[in-house]
């Protein structure tokens, strides 16, 4: 199976590719980034058939990476391997990569984009505007896992940022241009302690009967007030 997934919606494309990743060991995954080199890669897989594990090859491009000939052609036969290819950003419809798969999924960012201007205010500590935003989210019908998980998105963003990672290389030019005035507000203990939180909360959001809406007003106001270690949820 040889599926594209791609799209602005940076986070939904990753989820995505975790859930479909999730039926493969870790051991049976080859991850790629960037720019490849296909003899390299068949080189590695052919000289190593009769004992490697890889029953899935996951390649993410950048903006950078050049589709040539010689990667169509791998795509087109990836040695009787499963493939994923993932692209953090929109394709033209004419894009040549679209029919050399059985199966595209795409991710658009429309839905993000409403919720940045929460993010935004969270990570800036401003309480009233933030709840504000946050009650004009639910009021256009975003659910509160989707404002949840966009939480999660934000502060794990953070923390690439703080660590100059290579995943923060590959965030959108845009995300990047947010994270600048808000990275210095929270320690990297504090961005720790956030996303462990944001993880249980999603657990309580999927298995609890308290009222969701809440559970997520109380998250972003934990956030804000730097209590996560003393309050608790109602």
């Amino acid at each position: 199976m040889k599926t594209l997934i791609y799209g602005t919606d940076n986070i939904k494309v990753l989820d995505y590719l975790s859930e479909l990743k999730k039926k493969y060991k870790n051991e049976q995954t080859y991850n790629l980034t960037g720019s490849i080199d296909v003899n390299d890669i068949v080189e590695y897989l052919q000289g190593t058939s009769m004992f490697a594990s890889e029953e899935l090859i996951c390649w993410r491009p950048n903006k950078k990476t050049e589709i040539t000939d010689e990667i169509l052609t791998f795509i087109k036969d990836p040695l009787s391997k499963d493939l994923i290819v993932v692209v953090l950003e929109n394709l033209p419809k004419n894009s040549k990569l679209f029919k050399f798969f059985d199966q595209t999924k795409q991710f658009t960012g429309d839905e993000k984009e409403k919720v940045f201007p929460l993010l935004d205010t969270i990570s800036k500590k401003q309480a009233k505007l933030s709840v504000k935003l946050y009650y004009k989210l639910l009021q256009q019908q975003n659910d509160p896992i989707y404002i949840n998980s966009m939480l999660f998105y934000q502060f794990k963003n953070i923390l690439h940022a703080k660590f100059q990672t290579e995943t923060f290389n590959l965030i959108n030019p845009f995300v990047k241009s947010r994270l600048g005035s808000v990275v210095n507000n929270f320690s990297e203990d504090e961005c720790v302690n956030i996303i462990k939180e944001i993880y249980f909360v999603d657990l309580r959001l999927k298995t609890s009967s308290v009222d969701n809406e809440v559970l997520v007003l109380n998250l972003i106001l934990k956030i804000i007030n730097g209590n996560l270690a003393t309050a608790q949820y109602v």
